[in-house]
Parts: structure tokens; sequence; C-alpha cells
């Protein structure tokens, strides 16, 4: 008797803690302590549905959620229902779908029920499928702090602090997404995206089901955390012409793969720590302008051959100390960029290249250049 006596008084003392302390971390200790009482469940109970249903702090809310669902689910679901249509943290939604990952029966299909019911409505307001706006829940978006307005006669943009999306015939057709450390998987859930800008984050991979996004055209990862080019970009299977953008990150290297990329035109990597690229020495490749300014790049390989549509080249700011034979083949070059080098002898077939229309050589130590100038033959060249 003396044991449950004093067992009751120190639920009594925990449960007015947690009910009058002002501390987050103090209460939550008091709750952990609460559950762990073998005895008067039915005030736990109604502790755990309060805190569930009117609790301010979303981790208090979210740890009463994890104690019920362990102890009372099958006793009753009520606040259960009443945290998933009501609850405005798109963390706790995603915790309840977590949580009944352990369960089955009518009562956890019924809330599994709820829930998509609940991504139906948020959905609605934003005229998009429950599915893609499930990628936005993942997230941590709250909704309930969206601004939005029309840009023009058909698409529609929604912004919070570091999230903006356009819609577009009931689908994400544009986001943009900074400051975050990883992307969900449910990316894959927009499967109608065109423009995903990703820059300025602190991302160091990305989630395969990026694969999944095959109407991309572009795809920008500037200004984040990449050493290396990411592997799922080998696999990407874009049915559009792909412009990608990994500029002012810490690649070291250009793997070979990377311009084989199916339906890459466009590729930047400007501002990166690259002092060598490998390309194929065959399969010819689609690529179109290559931007690899302001790196440590001494030599340029042989990539005539390989990259036989590509039009433009920018190598500006690198360590090149010459211009090889092998760009005698470059018939498809229109521009060719190679400011701030190290290159003192222009050879002749640069100047015979049939469609280059601008040569920007300024800043290099090149000896003879009025003479240079006199061999232009309609050429633009800076020097």
């Amino acid at each position: 008797m003396n044991e449950n006596k004093k067992n009751l008084e120190d639920f009594i003392h925990f449960s007015t803690i947690l009910e009058e302390s002002n501390d987050e971390a103090t209460r939550l200790k008091c709750l952990v302590k609460l559950i762990n009482f073998n005895i008067e469940s039915e005030k736990l109970m109604k502790i755990l549905e309060d805190l569930i249903i009117s609790e301010e702090s979303e981790l208090i809310r979210g740890k009463a959620l994890e104690f019920f669902y362990e102890k009372f689910v099958d006793i009753k679901i009520d606040p259960l229902e009443w945290s998933i249509q009501n609850d405005d943290s798109p963390s706790i939604l995603c915790l309840h779908e977590k949580l009944l990952n352990r369960f089955l029966g009518d009562k956890a299909n019924k809330l599994r029920s709820l829930i998509h019911e609940r991504y139906k409505k948020i959905a609605a307001l934003f005229r998009i499928s429950p599915e893609e706006i499930k990628f936005f829940h993942d997230l941590g978006i709250n909704f309930n702090l969206n601004k939005n307005y029309l840009t023009d006669s058909y698409m529609e943009f929604y912004l919070q602090k570091n999230i903006a999306f356009g819609v577009e015939n009931n689908h994400v057709k544009v986001l943009t997404i900074s400051f975050f450390n990883q992307i969900p998987k449910t990316i894959k859930n927009l499967p109608y995206l065109e423009h995903l800008d990703l820059s300025c984050n602190y991302l160091t991979d990305l989630p395969k089901e990026l694969t999944s996004l095959r109407r991309l055209q572009f795809l920008g990862l500037n200004w984040n955390k990449f050493d290396h080019v990411p592997m799922v970009l080998k696999d990407s299977r874009v049915n559009e012409n792909l412009v990608l953008e990994m500029n002012h990150n810490n690649i070291k290297e250009i793997p070979e793969w990377l311009v084989n990329v199916k339906n890459l035109k466009s590729l930047l990597l400007r501002n990166n720590k690259i002092n060598t690229f490998h390309v194929p020495r065959s399969n010819s490749t689609k690529l179109e302008y290559l931007d690899l300014s302001n790196n440590k790049i001494s030599e340029i390989p042989l990539i005539s051959k390989t990259l036989q549509n590509l039009k433009v080249l920018i190598l500006n700011h690198n360590l090149i100390a010459g211009i090889p034979e092998d760009f005698s083949n470059f018939h498809s070059l229109e521009k060719l960029e190679l400011q701030n080098n190290q290159i003192k002898t222009v050879p002749k077939f640069i100047l015979d290249l049939n469609n280059l229309k601008i040569l920007n050589l300024r800043h290099n130590p090149i000896k003879k250049k009025s003479e240079l100038l006199k061999r232009s033959n309609g050429l633009k060249i800076m020097i």
C-alpha cells in the first residue's frame, strides 16, 4: 500500500509540473516519467488526450501522440482522429503515418483514410494532387503560413520563407528549395516537375528517386556541399533537354559518364576545385554548352570526337597553357572562352574553324597580338 501511495503521489507531482511549468525540456521529462507509472491509466489517457489536442509545443504533442498509440490506440482513437484532421503541423501528420505502420485492423485503416482525406483537403487548396502535397509535408512545410500570388495567366506561384513552387494544370512544374540538409524521397511524387532549383542548401548527395523526374529540363545544384558529382545523375531518364548547374561546390573531378547523361545539353561547373576532366573516347554526346570556369584545370583533354555537338566551351580563370591540336576537329564550336589563363600562343587551326564566331583570350600572356588580329578573318577575337 505504501508503494502504491508513493507512486500516486509521484504521479500527481509530475502531472502538476507538466501542467504548470513553462520549460519545455522539464515538461517533456515529466511526461516520460508519467508513462512509466502502471497506475491511473484513465488519468494518464486523459492527460495524453489533452496534450494531443491543446498543447502548444509540437515536441510535446508528438511525444504524447507516440505514447497514446503505444498504450491506448486499442481503447480510443478520438484524439487521434482530431489530431489528423486539425493539427497544423506537417511533422505531426507525418508522425501519424510513421506510427500507423505498426498497426493493422479497422481502427488503423480508419486513421489512414483520415490522413489521405487530410492530404486531399490541403491539396485542393493548392489545386494539386494529394500525392504531390505529400512531398511538401515531408519537407515540413506548414501551409497555414502560405502566401501566394498569380504571376501570369497559366501558372500560380506559392511562396514561403525558403521554398517556392509553381502550379500549372493541377501539377507542380517549378520548385525552388533552400536551406535544407536533404531532399525527401517523395520527390518522386512530382512527376510533372520541369524546373528544380536546389541551390543554396547543404546537400552532399541526392536521393535515387530523383531519376523518376522524366520531364525535368533544369536542375540547379549551385552553392551546396558536393565534393563529387552524385551517381544518381548517371541513371537520369529525362526526356527533355536538360540544363545541369553545379556551380560553387567542392567538386574535384568530372567523371567520364557525366557528359553521357541522357539528353544533357548544358553543363555548368563553375567555381569548383576541378583540376582534370575526362570524357569517353567514343559515344558522341548531345552536350552543346560546357562551362568549367574558375577551376584548376591545367590541360584540356582530347574532347572533339566525343563532344561533337558542343557549341560553347567556357574555360575562363583556369591554369591552361595551350590549346591542343585536337581542337582542329572542333567544327561544331561557335564560342570559345579562355580568358585569364596562361596561353602564350594561338595555333592557326583555331582561326580556321568554320563555325567559330567568338574567341575570348583576354588576360593571357599572348605574344604577337596584332598579328593574331590580322588573321582573324571575320572572327570576333577578344584579346
